[in-house]
């Protein structure tokens, strides 16, 4: 197990967001992995009936 980090050490990762995890590591890897995982969602998509964005000006054929 490590040490408890200082209070200066601490005042300065919080300043900047930073997590110190001085807990023992966990056996479930699934759990342990949380503390760092940061998770990302990127959703592109065009509707049939919505927003084109950068294809709002291309020529279509007329719908019957």
């Amino acid at each position: 197990m490590l040490q408890k980090p200082s209070p200066a050490l601490e005042k300065k990762t919080a300043e900047i967001a930073c997590y110190i995890d001085h807990g023992p590591a966990l056996a479930n890897g699934r759990i342990e992995l949380l503390h760092y995982l940061r998770e990302i969602s990127l959703s592109v998509s065009y509707h049939r009936y919505g927003n084109l964005g950068l294809r709002e000006g291309e020529l279509r054929r007329p719908v019957l």
